[in-house]
């Protein structure tokens, strides 16, 4: 939704919810010479990720070749991950303990975010300061909880030919968003592995 709230400042608001379940079964069959089963390896699998998103931009022109801008953003993600894996070696299927293969990551994230963009003949300058505050926390097989904050500084120079081309220098914090089904054990049967969630993940800062 946008909303013009004077002849200086637009306001804007965004919500945004989006949810994925995807359940399978994986299967690994293993004979013998003689075709004879010897293994059979089943798993079923479910993955439901949601992620829920509010954020509110305001624009502000008051000032002549400048245009202010503050953001403030809200997240919840999570992944609700579960497997049960069983094993057949020819006395009937055995349920087979993965560690962490059950397990809800949570995340709770806020974002703001205050910058300038200065314009004047040929040059613009967008530089700003962002922060980041986050807390995630995991339950089921492993339990666990962790606070997370980092500044996000970032300045861009922009050089714009007269025809047409565009010359730009950039230097910013940025903060990678973390796969959450990577704290969570999966298998995989292609390649005969067990790939054991981390729990210990945090983002990278470049």
């Amino acid at each position: 939704a946008l909303r013009n709230l004077s002849n200086t400042l637009v306001g804007k608001a965004i919500f945004q919810f989006f949810l994925d379940s995807v359940p399978r079964i994986a299967s690994r069959i293993v004979t013998d010479d003689n075709g004879v089963q010897t293994l059979a390896r089943i798993a079923d699998i479910t993955d439901l990720a949601t992620e829920t998103i509010a954020r509110v931009e305001l624009d502000w022109t008051g000032i002549e070749d400048h245009n202010i801008q503050f953001n403030i953003e809200g997240a919840y993600n999570s992944v609700d991950g579960t497997l049960e894996q069983t094993i057949d070696r020819g006395a009937g299927p055995a349920i087979v303990d993965i560690p962490g293969s059950n397990s809800l990551v949570e995340e709770l994230r806020a974002d703001i975010l205050i910058k300038d963009t200065w314009g004047t003949g040929q040059l613009e300058l967008d530089y700003g300061l962002g922060a980041e505050i986050s807390n995630i926390s995991q339950s089921g097989d492993f339990e666990q909880q962790r606070d997370f904050f980092f500044l996000k500084p970032h300045t861009i120079l922009t050089y714009s030919s007269g025809n047409g081309g565009q010359t730009k220098a950039r230097v910013a914090r940025e903060i990678a968003q973390l796969d959450f089904g990577d704290f969570i054990s999966t298998t995989v049967f292609e390649d005969n592995e067990l790939l054991l969630g981390n729990p210990n993940l945090r983002p990278d800062a470049t």
